[in-house]
């Protein structure tokens, strides 16, 4: 089969498109359609074209951070910063106004984590951006910002 096909209205010629489905239950096919959808209440995650349970947030005896659906148990009022590991609001430390979300300058990722300011080079596992699943900053994501706007990417 020719990788051409003849467009009848324009008479030109265009390169066909085969869906790349193998291994996906659903999500898009990379050609403008669908590999399958998810039974209710599922929902598809395209990244890795799997359906997936629906998530119940998890924000039990937390104040800050991720709920583990995406979205936040609760933010920090400033200088109080978000200590990840028992998600309580902490006094803030060396952070300054970057939060445990994090922020981008260029390909570096700040966060700031039990009061410590951290830096992560993110050139190796690019891009720096928003890491939905976790509702954080992180490396290895597409590179977009909070889809919220409650955390900015730049860093101040």
């Amino acid at each position: 089969m020719s990788p051409l096909t003849c467009d009848e209205g324009t008479g030109r010629c265009l390169m066909s498109c085969a869906p790349k489905c193998l291994g996906r239950e659903c999500g898009p096919d990379g050609c403008g359609g669908l590999c399958g959808q998810c039974p209710s209440p599922q929902t598809c995650d395209d990244g890795s074209g799997q359906c997936t349970p629906p998530c119940t947030p998890d924000c039990t005896g937390k104040q800050c951070g991720p709920d583990g659906c995406g979205s936040l148990c609760g933010t920090c009022t400033f200088p109080q910063i978000c200590d990840a590991s028992s998600g309580q609001c902490m006094a803030g430390g060396d952070c300054g106004t970057i939060t445990y979300e994090g922020c981008c300058t260029g390909q570096t990722l700040k966060y700031c984590q039990n009061g410590k300011l951290l830096k992560q080079d993110c050139t190796q596992d690019p891009k720096c951006g928003w890491d939905s699943k976790n509702s954080y900053y992180n490396c290895g994501t597409m590179g977009g910002a909070d889809p919220s706007g409650q955390f900015p990417k730049k860093c101040p």
